[in-house]
């Protein structure tokens, strides 16, 4: 959803847009991605306070190979069930 975008992104953007996931989950998954160097994450110090992430040059780089995986993935998982 970030690498979509293209911008910054509020993290109740993600949080809205990601079904099934929790407030908790996502944080600590943008922590890691951050951690690693392939998102950035900007406090904005307003009231009430933002924070806004965005993809780094090489977290977009990396979803070249990545990103059509993860749409054909999204798009099949209703083929693929319990045996």
């Amino acid at each position: 959803m970030l690498a979509d975008a293209d911008a910054a992104l509020r993290f109740s953007r993600p949080l809205g847009g990601i079904g099934g996931i929790s407030q908790k989950s996502l944080t600590k998954t943008l922590r890691g991605l951050e951690r690693e160097g392939l998102v950035t994450r900007k406090v904005i110090a307003k009231v009430p306070p933002r924070v806004e992430y965005r993809v780094t040059p090489p977290g977009s780089e990396m979803m070249a190979p990545i990103a059509p995986l993860w749409r054909w993935t999204a798009g099949n998982l209703g083929r693929f069930g319990e045996p």
